[in-house]
């Protein structure tokens, strides 16, 4: 039986500004010496059925503990988020890793559906997303301390997520490396306003 998700793969999106780079988190963030890549874009398409498929992504059938870092994600959306990645438009949005490396070039052990599925993808809501955010921030990167006070911090990224989510219709995902260009502490979180039908990649790689 086909997949529900693979017209996913023929949708059209664009690239998006809804002011997230002029956050201060993200200003400052991005300011970071990173040895690999640092990016964060939003896409989005027109097609009211692509706002169809976000809504339909299942859940997980447990509410989000507390005192879990992490939940997985559901088969239906590791399912979605396979066949957005393959989708060809997205590649002329210039998403990338280094120069000659495209963001959704997928690693040959995770071609398949099947094997895609086995890759870690975990499930969160915004008051994780806003601890582990907070986590990352503080521990800088490989060649750079984080430098703005916790109290700062926490306010930064606060902004940043009302931001981002301006109502509490979303799904949050982290993903891990799909691509096989994984240098290091790698990072990428997939952002869906469902709302909006809105989808933020907030990445980067760091490495010695």
């Amino acid at each position: 039986m086909e997949n529900k998700y693979k017209k996913v793969a023929d949708f059209e999106f664009s690239e998006i500004n809804i002011g997230l780079e002029e956050t201060e988190f993200i200003k400052e963030y991005s300011k970071l010496i990173f040895n690999g890549f640092f990016f964060i874009k939003t896409i989005e398409s027109n097609q009211e059925e692509f706002r169809n498929y976000l809504n339909s992504i299942h859940k997980p059938l447990e509410d989000f503990d507390i005192n879990i870092p992490f939940q997985s994600a559901t088969s239906d959306a590791k399912d979605f988020i396979y066949h957005l990645i393959n989708n060809e438009t997205l590649r002329r949005i210039s998403l990338y890793f280094y120069e000659d490396s495209d963001f959704f070039t997928i690693a040959t052990q995770y071609t398949s559906l099947e094997n895609f599925r086995k890759l870690p993808i975990a499930e969160m809501n915004k008051l994780k997303l806003q601890r582990y955010l907070f986590e990352i921030a503080k521990e800088g990167s490989v060649y750079e301390e984080w430098k703005s006070s916790d109290r700062l911090t926490s306010k930064m990224i606060n902004d940043f997520l009302v931001k981002l989510f301006q109502n509490d219709n979303y799904r949050i995902f982290n993903i891990g490396d799909w691509s096989g260009y994984d240098m290091g502490f790698y990072i990428c979180f997939l952002l869906i306003d469902l709302d909006k039908a809105q989808i933020t990649f907030f990445a980067k790689d760091d490495y010695d």
